[in-house]
């Protein structure tokens, strides 16, 4: 559905564009969520487990500020 926004033509696409990008992202959150529930992790463990993969064995506090 496209924009009721105003601008020149080149401000809507822009703007659609972005609208899409959104939906795509929402949509591809949420499928990744389900596989990450669906193995018992949420976003947060598998941010966790994905640093300590990459950068090797860290202490808390250094996981925290990745």
């Amino acid at each position: 559905m496209p924009s009721r926004h105003a601008g020149s033509e080149a401000e809507r696409r822009a703007l659609n564009a972005y609208i899409n990008l959104l939906r795509c992202t929402e949509t591809v959150t949420a499928d990744t969520c389900r596989h990450l529930a669906d193995a018992g992790l949420t976003v947060g463990q598998f941010g966790t487990l994905e640093a300590l993969y990459h950068l090797g064995p860290l202490c808390q506090r250094d996981i925290g500020r990745k």
